[in-house]
């Protein structure tokens, strides 16, 4: 019979294996039914919509009225979703480098700058939080795939 001291050693090494399906969570950005399809490992809302309420705050201390600001978030998403659909749509990773060098930037600033966009035009109350344009929460159960 084995003793207290072994079976807990073995109860923790089945619990340091990684399974196929991990607890996680995650945050999907949408913009005209949309999603970047690149993910960030973890869940980084807070982050982004404390940084798009500061990014609001600093555009009207330069001058940009909200309304300006809605229609800078709107336009920057919609030349990102334009490329994403001609270079990504279905997503590989020849088709991202092709979208990076037309929007001369690398794969993490777009990613960024559409969950802040996203964030800050939810923010300023300017898009609704529905199937089409917001965020989705999604957490429990998540099969692993490829993050950034």
């Amino acid at each position: 019979m084995p003793n207290k001291k072994s079976t807990r050693n073995n109860k923790k090494q089945c619990n340091k294996q990684k399974s196929p399906i991990e607890k996680a969570k995650q945050t999907l950005y949408f913009w005209k039914g949309s999603t970047f399809p690149v993910f960030m490992k973890g869940d980084h809302y807070n982050y982004f919509n404390n940084s798009s309420i500061k990014m609001i705050k600093d555009g009207i201390k330069h001058g940009y009225s909200k309304e300006q600001q809605i229609v800078n978030y709107k336009k920057d998403l919609d030349i990102i979703e334009k490329q994403l659909l001609k270079h990504c749509n279905p997503y590989n990773k020849h088709g991202m480098k092709n979208l990076c060098q037309e929007l001369g930037q690398i794969e993490a600033k777009i990613s960024i700058m559409w969950c802040l966009n996203i964030c800050a035009l939810l923010n300023l109350n300017a898009i609704p939080n529905d199937n089409n344009n917001g965020i989705l929460h999604l957490s429990g159960d998540l099969p692993n795939f490829n993050m950034l």
